[in-house]
């Protein structure tokens, strides 16, 4: 029996000492100096590979029929209200052409009062706080935010 415990001892000490010693030599190499050179020369003024952001904008999504009231232009019961710079708003009798000049389009989402559109952006409370094209004080919310223009 005693013999049976020696071995054992045996095993179990060779393989701590073997273990301990590999990570005490990993270790070890861990902490040397690296030879490894750094370049310091300025950097050039080549392109990189960032991605561009084009848009960034609000992502909801309202869906309605396109209706004017007392000059607001409206999708559903939600007065719709344009940044500044974003859309460029031309209003022809009962059309209305929309073009998404942020993204980069120049050419115009067209829209007859009555169609049923879907338009990108969000919900606001109060849109004094936000920059927006002009539109009558008359014009109640609830107010969109609009970003993207769809296709009708």
């Amino acid at each position: 029996m005693l013999r049976l415990h020696r071995r054992k001892f045996k095993a179990d000490l060779f393989r701590f000492v073997t273990w301990g010693s590999l990570l005490l030599l990993i270790g070890s190499s861990a902490c040397t100096e690296s030879t490894t050179s750094i370049d310091n020369t300025e950097p050039s003024a080549t392109p990189s590979a960032t991605p561009r952001v084009v848009v960034t904008r609000m992502a909801a999504l309202a869906r309605g029929v396109l209706s004017e009231e007392e000059g607001c232009i409206r999708v559903g019961n939600s007065y719709l209200v344009f940044p500044p710079g974003q859309h460029e708003v031309v209003r022809k009798g009962d059309t209305i052409e929309v073009t998404d000049v942020l993204a980069g389009s120049d050419v115009p989402t067209t829209w007859h009062l009555g169609d049923t559109v879907a338009v990108g952006g969000g919900g606001v409370r109060d849109p004094s706080n936000i920059p927006h094209e002009p539109f009558p004080d008359h014009c109640e919310g609830p107010y969109w935010l609009v970003g993207d223009i769809e296709e009708p």
